[in-house]
Parts: C-alpha cells; structure tokens; sequence
C-alpha cells in the first residue's frame, strides 16, 4: 500500500493574530528588584550550622537594587512599605530535618516559610529549602534569612563548594515590590 501526502489548507490567519492595543510600563518582574546573596571565595565552604536552632544566614553581596528604601547591611535586609513577592533558598549538608525562612527582625515574627526538607546526617547530599511566596508590610521592616537545622556540622553545614575556581554562591534572596 502506498502513502500518499496530505497537504494542509492554506489559512490566512493575519486576521486572528491582529494586534491594535498599545504596550506601556513594565511588568512587575521586570523592575523593582531586591537580588542578594551570600558569597564566598574560590573554594570556601559555607559555614557550620549548630543543631536545634535558627541559624542565620550570611547576605554579603548586593547584585541588584532597584526598590527606592531598600538596602543589605550586616546580613539584614531592610524594605520600605509595600507589598513584595520573594524567592529564595538556602542549602544544609547533613542538616537532618531542615527548613528556612524570611524572618521579620522589626515585629520577631516569621514573614515567609520555607519548605521543609531533610538530609541524612550521614548522607553527603545536600538538601535546598525554598521560600516563596507574597507578604505586605505597613511601614519599613527588617529581615533576615533563619535556616533550621536538626543536626550541626562543621565546616560546610550551610553549603558544600564546588571548588571550581569560581566565586562560592549559597543563600540566594530575589524580592520583587509588587505594589
């Protein structure tokens, strides 16, 4: 039995695609940007966590800065009044059962949880809590970002190094002012 080639209709579709609108201002991703980060040198690992507890995490390094009022200073971040969206995480090795969150320093309360996870603490996987989600503050606030850990371990208890050569990123914090 021979194939045989079916050939599509031609279709005009210029008409169902016509754009008409305009385009103005930008989305609330593509501006109004808080990225920090902890940074370490080449090779280093990123610090030991004790077991039990709130560790704090390390934010020295400013990539972005585009909310007016917001500024990193001592591992603290500060925002102006606003509602913000944020995304982060921080890595644990051996950590046991773990999980990270966006502290509110002003008010002594949790803004944002982040996930729960575990890691062996005979295992050398590392595990990654994620923070994600949307919160509002009335005036300005500080925060930082708390890990619990269940296990301590030294050395590199908040991070293993890829010992690549290149500058060590672990704790990584983008907020976005969305209104």
């Amino acid at each position: 039995m021979a194939l045989s080639t079916i050939k599509p209709a031609s279709i005009d579709l210029s008409a169902t695609f016509a754009f008409t609108g305009t385009v103005s201002g930008a989305g609330k991703f593509e501006s109004q940007l808080l990225h920090v980060r902890d940074e370490k040198s080449a090779n280093t690992a990123g610090g030991s966590s004790s077991s039990t507890t709130n560790n704090e995490r390390v934010l020295n390094t400013v990539v972005t800065n585009e909310i007016t009022g917001a500024s990193l200073s001592s591992d603290t971040i500060t925002l102006p009044s606003g509602t913000y969206f944020i995304s982060a995480s921080s890595p644990t090795n051996r950590g046991g059962t773990n999980r990270a969150h966006l502290y509110n320093t002003a008010d002594s309360s949790i803004a944002v949880l982040g996930t729960s996870e575990n890691t062996q603490t005979s295992d050398t996987t590392p595990t990654r809590s994620f923070i994600t989600g949307r919160f509002t503050i009335a005036a300005q606030k500080t925060f930082k970002i708390r890990h619990y850990t269940t296990s301590a371990k030294s050395d590199n208890g908040l991070g293993i190094q890829a010992n690549d050569g290149n500058v060590e990123v672990y704790t990584d914090v983008q907020i976005w002012k969305v209104a």
